[in-house]
């Protein structure tokens, strides 16, 4: 049969003829998978086409083909629909393939192939079997906006027709091959969070849909690429150096940040103190409350391009305090046989103080002592060899949120006389006259001034400022001292202090006028007397030893 032949078979197939009226196409019934034959078809050799498992497709068409009927004068194409099978068209026997176009994309279709074969009487046809479902690849992707963090990239897309979509991955400007980075099973799920990526890095994604067919295999739309960066990673803290006004902080460099933003916790949340350039690693913060808690946080600044910026998440954030400032005692200290007294103001904002002393010419230091009462106006530092010089050392601490804040020292020395370089105060001297005055009226043998309980009485005219009563500031009796310095029993003690205490004459009067305090001094077994005076408060007090002491 000649090629023109061939051609006008074709032709009056699909046109006229039986085959025209035997395809007209009949309702299938709910799950029946086959043709159901006009009435007045016959079977064509009790064959049926057999369709091949691979086919072509693209988004819009698909092309089947199928293995050759000997004997077909040409072949029937159908497509399923819901109303039933849909004659496609006619090709002749030798064409094996079927192009059918302006399909949906991701789409399942079912075909099926009929050979028929003309005769004498008419027309035959194959077997009402063999039909095969395909499908369409999805459409490509297209990109939407996508999340960063520090170590994911969350990648969005539209949704596309498909059973889902292959994610891949590989670090941008690094010639490495893809990775699968997941697999997603459902077409609407069009995100993918990519994790375990480094900050501050651009990496290079393709994402391409699927559509699984009967026989599992994947029709895959083309690669769809997109670049994207990670946020900068978590700026992490180095050192810090604290002043009593200022908190100057450093931290690690980011590679690829292109500055950093310095953020300081105020009344209940951030606020940006100010920015800095990718070259700078620290930031000071000025004008602070000296002994002060504050909390800081930097956030590395990746700029993208003239409308995105990327920011570190910030999670690290650091606690800082600064110092105390020096210091600062209110008079001059003053010399005790071998003790110190340091008398300064009551700081009711600081817990407490360290005391340090060490010998002039030597370099170590010994701790005396650690208060814990910032209320505490004197400080008492025994056991120092009489006769030297001794330099002392003292500083603030506040204790903030567990940690001790500490001030700079405040440093002076001192000279420890011997008790032969004691020097008895003149206004001292007077009120010990007053007193024998009074006590020679009464006929009682008069007090002698002794320099020892002198230099003690002066110790308690310091003490009496940090607790106005006969208890030492450390919780002892006022007579305890004696005990501290062997010196012998006392058994009488008056004190007094105030801005009109400025002379014994004004004290002297005070105490004459009152029962208790004169009957101290008038105690007949009294026999030493020692007279303490501080100028600086206007303190005073008195020691009474007896004939036994």
């Amino acid at each position: 049969m000649n090629k023109k032949l061939v051609s006008i078979l074709a032709a009056a197939v699909m046109t006229t003829g039986a085959p025209a009226a035997a395809l007209v196409p009949a309702i299938v019934a709910q799950g029946e998978p086959a043709v159901v034959v006009a009435e007045g078809e016959t079977g064509f050799t009790d064959q049926y086409v057999k369709i091949k498992k691979s086919y072509a497709a693209s988004a819009k068409a698909i092309r089947i083909y199928w293995e050759k009927q000997e004997g077909a004068t040409g072949y029937r194409v159908y497509r399923l629909e819901s109303t039933g099978w849909k004659g496609l068209g006619n090709v002749g026997p030798n064409t094996l393939s079927y192009y059918e176009g302006n399909l949906e994309s991701g789409t399942a279709y079912r075909y099926l192939v009929r050979a028929y074969k003309k005769t004498d009487t008419g027309y035959e046809w194959t077997q009402v079997k063999g039909d095969k479902f395909v499908t369409t690849k999805p459409e490509n992707v297209v990109f939407t906006e996508s999340d960063r963090t520090d170590s994911s990239i969350t990648l969005k897309w539209k949704v596309t027709k498909s059973s889902g979509y292959e994610i891949y991955k590989r670090e941008h400007g690094v010639e490495t091959a893809w990775t699968l980075a997941g697999t997603t099973d459902h077409m609407s799920k069009n995100s993918f969070k990519v994790t375990g990526l480094k900050g501050g890095t651009r990496y290079d994604f393709v994402v391409r849909a699927f559509r699984t067919d009967a026989d599992g295999v994947k029709n895959k739309s083309d690669f769809t690429f997109t670049s994207d960066f990670t946020a900068p990673a978590n700026v992490k803290f180095t050192t810090q150096t604290c002043g009593v006004d200022r908190i100057t902080f450093n931290w690690q460099k980011q590679n690829a940040a292109t500055g950093y933003r310095v953020y300081k916790y105020v009344g209940g949340k951030w606020t940006v103190l100010g920015e800095v350039d990718a070259s700078t690693t620290s930031y000071t913060d000025k004008g602070l409350k000296e002994g002060t808690e504050y909390r800081y946080t930097v956030r590395a600044m990746q700029k993208i391009n003239a409308t995105t910026t990327l920011m570190s998440p910030s999670y690290n954030n650091r606690y800082l305090c600064t110092m105390l400032d020096k210091f600062k005692y209110t008079c001059k200290a003053t010399n005790h046989l071998c003790t110190v007294i340091m008398n300064y103001a009551d700081d009711d904002k600081i817990d407490g103080y360290d005391i340090y002393a060490r010998e002039k010419g030597t370099t170590e230091w010994q701790k005396i002592e650690t208060t814990e009462d910032g209320y505490r106006a004197i400080i008492e530092v025994y056991g120092l060899d009489q006769g030297k010089t001794w330099q002392i050392g003292i500083r603030r601490y506040k204790m903030i949120n567990k940690k001790k804040i500490v001030g700079a020292y405040t440093f002076f020395s001192v000279d420890v006389p011997t008790k032969e370089k004691y020097v008895i105060d003149d206004e001292c001297k007077k009120m010990v006259e007053y007193m024998n005055a009074d006590r020679k009226k009464a006929a009682f043998e008069p007090l002698e001034i002794d320099k020892d309980l002198c230099a003690l009485a002066e110790v308690r005219a310091y003490e009496i400022k940090a607790d106005y009563s006969h208890t030492r500031p450390d919780g002892s009796s006022s007579y305890s001292i004696a005990a501290d310095f062997g010196i012998g029993n006392i058994m009488g003690e008056n004190y007094e202090m105030g801005p009109t205490m400025k002379t014994a004459k004004d004290v002297y009067t005070l105490w004459a006028g009152n029962t208790v305090t004169k009957g101290k001094y008038l105690d007949p077994m009294g026999s030493r007397i020692g007279v303490g005076w501080c100028p600086k408060t206007n303190g005073w007090v008195v020691l009474i030893a007896d004939l036994l002491a």
